[in-house]
């Protein structure tokens, strides 16, 4: 016989001056006490209605329906295509709760975001197309704590909490991570995991930049071009706020960084650079040395200007801003950054990587260029078949689970700069116990293997959850 679940809320509100595009919203702690015969479930749905509210209310009760009555979904992700909603768009998380609320008499978490394209399981609805996909998790046995930031410093939190998270986070049997979703004019991503890590350095942080272009029209006459809208609840921000949800408790998270880019030539030492303009590489002037890469590189492969990236392994310890994470020097992975040859000090032709961190003397730097559509789909499949075989944590089917919900579920986010998304190959890996949704992104949060988390862009994420049995 299943118990009841016993669910506590504790509001705690932020003064702040809320706008019609950029409100805070209030921290709430959501606490659900799962108990030992409630396994985690999972479910998905999408919709191409050009009535957004309609398309919201489909997706709510789609994803209810594969639940069932006993799983209600205490944690949702919830996407929308740009441009196709305008003012709307700042109503899409709102109508979610609120449909919940009429059909269950709860609301969930909510977070999300606006995207370039979206999907739904097997469904990817265009750019070109009206599109909302919903994510909806039942996780008993985790706590939930949703949270906003304007900048690179921990977000505020109820008095206790961070006690709280970080006490926990070190218990063996208790998995710690957090979801981050910014608009495109939110520049201290970085930072911000950062310091997230520092605080809670055996927890896990995934997530995206959203896209530009949100609002649709309501861009062009209000002066808005390229802001984007992220949910948090009830509230919508459009500039200058992260959002995000600390999630522990008795849940699996394993995650792929499936790079576009692949390095050629060999890795050159930034022998002198000022904040983001890199001078010298290996002691020579940078931008002659990059030609002469590039020249060579070319000598045995077929590769365009345009489609060369630089790879930068700045790993270092941050210390000017107070960080306590130490970041390992003999950690490998580089990060894709655009570039731009401009003129220097001196005369001297110099590299500007865009990027909101110095690059410091000691950094390495490597072209990369892109990598075949084949060799990607190749393994991104390979990567959502090492993730579906390493989650073994939890029951191999959602024992006590309604009809058509999943034992899993699979985020999925593409840069938009890559060309292909979800060819058919990697939709066949997924098993059918998996429920899937994502979209395209400007950039891409997480580690690859047991490295920091950092901003990648040109680049896939996969993150696959699954719960664990409750004690």
């Amino acid at each position: 016989m299943i118990t009841e679940v016993i669910r506590r809320a504790l509001q705690v509100s932020l003064i702040r001056t809320p706008s019609s595009l950029s409100a805070c919203a209030c921290i709430r702690i959501y606490r659900d006490f799962g108990t030992s015969n409630l396994n985690a479930a999972f479910a998905t749905a999408g919709s191409i209605d050009s009535n957004p509210r309609n398309a919201v209310v489909e997706c709510v009760l789609n994803v209810s329906k594969q639940l069932g009555d006993n799983k209600f979904p205490n944690f949702c992700l919830i996407f929308a295509n740009a441009e196709h909603f305008g003012v709307h768009v700042s109503q899409i998380s709102e109508w979610a709760r609120e449909v919940f609320r009429s059909n269950t008499g709860q609301r969930p978490t909510v977070l999300g975001c606006v995207l370039q394209g979206v999907s739904s399981g097997s469904n990817r609805y265009l750019p070109s197309q009206p599109g909302v996909s919903l994510w909806a998790a039942h996780l008993p046995g985790v706590e939930l704590i949703p949270f906003h930031t304007k900048g690179e410093d921990l977000p505020e939190l109820p008095t206790g909490t961070w006690q709280r998270l970080v006490r926990r986070s070190m218990e063996k049997d208790t998995s710690t991570a957090a979801l981050l979703f910014s608009p495109p004019h939110f520049f201290d991503n970085e930072l911000l995991m950062q310091r997230i890590r520092s605080a809670l350095p055996r927890s896990q942080i995934v997530g995206a930049i959203s896209c530009p272009g949100a609002w649709g029209p309501l861009q062009e006459s209000e002066g808005k071009q390229g802001w984007g809208a992220v949910y948090l609840d009830d509230k919508v921000m459009a500039k200058g706020v992260a959002v995000g949800c600390f999630l522990q408790g008795n849940f699996q998270l394993n995650t792929a960084i499936i790079p576009g880019f692949e390095p050629i030539g060999p890795s050159m030492t930034v022998t002198a650079a000022v904040r983001n303009l890199v001078l010298e590489l290996d002691g020579q002037e940078a931008h002659d040395k990059i030609r002469e890469v590039a020249m060579e590189a070319h000598r045995y492969n077929s590769i365009h200007r345009s489609n060369l990236k630089l790879g930068l392994d700045d790993s270092f310890p941050e210390t000017s801003r107070g960080l306590t994470e130490v970041v390992l020097r003999n950690d490998e992975g580089m990060v894709l950054r655009n570039w731009a040859a401009v003129p220097g000090a001196s005369g001297r032709t110099a590299l500007l990587l865009p990027s909101i961190r110095d690059v410091l003397e000691g950094s390495r730097i490597q072209l990369h260029s892109r990598r075949g559509s084949i060799v990607m789909r190749n393994e991104t499949a390979d990567a959502v078949k090492g993730l579906a075989a390493g989650s073994t944590d939890a029951p191999p089917s959602p024992s006590g689970a309604a009809d058509g919900a999943s034992s899993s579920g699979a985020l999925l986010f593409s840069c938009s700069g890559l060309p292909n998304w979800e060819p058919s190959g990697v939709l066949a890996s997924l098993p059918p116990s998996c429920a899937l949704a994502g979209g395209k992104v400007e950039g891409e949060m997480g580690a690859r293997g047991d490295r920091a988390p950092r901003l990648h862009s040109y680049s896939k994420l996969i993150a696959w959850f699954r719960g664990k049995p409750c004690n």
